[in-house]
């Protein structure tokens, strides 16, 4: 029990020591946390994932786990000071895992020419399950809590695994996502599993009202509007199609935007769906870093990292 305790405590001393070495948001300070990505073959292909160890983690205890999936062009470690989740891992108690996207595009289901992802037809689905696999193997795991959660091109995948393997995650939590329209007939009849999802409506990408993505004049294949993505969850979920909806406290008035909480609750047998919708929000992280002016307003009245840890953390599979 002692030694327990003491490695709790060098953990947590050894994350204040890397905070307060960083006096700015240097991302090259921060992304140096899980320092080491590990490689292995899947599929043909080489891959790899990093792993962040919360500091509550001591080894003998069975322990929760996010996969944290990044956005197009991005690698996992681009998703720590996006999203500031090993803060959050370390205060609410889980490790995270943030794989690596083969040529840092997802294969979410979207089927898009030109980009190898889609044109190989990436196992990505197979891919984390094997990467949840050896991390099993090295850590101890509470297989009833495991959750997956991404951003973008991210979310999408995340919505996929949550589609095609819901038996491996007790919830799905996504981020400026959309059902892709290739994906969203075969999801119609996936089982229930806990959604948590935030969207803005100013998204200059995933835009609110669905069609064809387009970034430099490329397609990137076609999406459901988030309102129909949300019903759609609703509908997978069993949940009572009325939401029971909260406006948020304008904590950052001059932010340029409004948040609003809508909850569906599951009848027999479902899952609850809850949805931000975010005013005003562009294709960002909301609470997260500010990383590029074209992707529009970040909504710092909420901490999507937070919401997110507590959301999964009250679900079990």
């Amino acid at each position: 029990m002692k030694r327990s305790m003491a490695v709790r405590m060098l953990k947590a001393v050894a994350a204040v020591l890397t905070i307060l070495s960083c006096s700015t948001l240097d991302f090259a300070c921060v992304s140096s946390q899980p320092a080491v990505a590990t490689t292995f073959d899947y599929g043909g292909l080489q891959r790899s994932y990093r792993v962040y160890q919360s500091a509550l983690y001591d080894g003998n205890t069975a322990f929760p786990v996010l996969v944290l999936l990044h956005g197009m062009d991005q690698t996992g470690d681009a998703m720590i000071p996006l999203t500031h989740m090993n803060t959050v891992a370390d205060q609410m108690g889980f490790n995270v895992i943030y794989p690596d996207a083969y040529n840092k595009n997802w294969n979410d289901g979207r089927n898009v020419a030109g980009i190898p992802a889609y044109d190989q037809n990436v196992d990505d689905v197979g891919f984390i399950g094997a990467v949840l696999d050896r991390v099993k193997g090295t850590l101890r795991v509470d297989a009833k809590r495991i959750y997956v959660a991404g951003i973008s091109n991210g979310a999408m995948m995340a919505y996929r695994l949550a589609c095609e393997t819901p038996e491996r995650f007790a919830a799905a939590a996504t981020v400026v996502g959309a059902l892709p329209v290739n994906l969203a007939a075969s999801c119609s009849s996936a089982t229930p599993i806990p959604i948590i999802a935030f969207n803005g409506t100013n998204d200059g990408l995933v835009l609110w009202n669905g069609g064809t993505i387009i970034v430099n004049n490329q397609d990137l294949g076609d999406i459901l509007s988030v309102p129909e993505t949300i019903a759609q969850w609703v509908a997978i979920n069993r949940c009572n199609s009325a939401a029971q909806i909260v406006e948020m406290p304008d904590t950052a008035p001059t932010d340029g935007t409004r948040a609003y909480r809508e909850t569906y609750t599951p009848q027999t047998g479902g899952a609850d769906v809850v949805f931000y919708r975010i005013e005003g929000a562009g294709h960002t992280w909301p609470g997260g870093a500010f990383y590029q002016l074209l992707m529009g307003s970040v909504c710092n009245d909420i901490d999507a990292s937070a919401l997110i840890g507590t959301f999964c953390l009250a679900h079990t599979r």
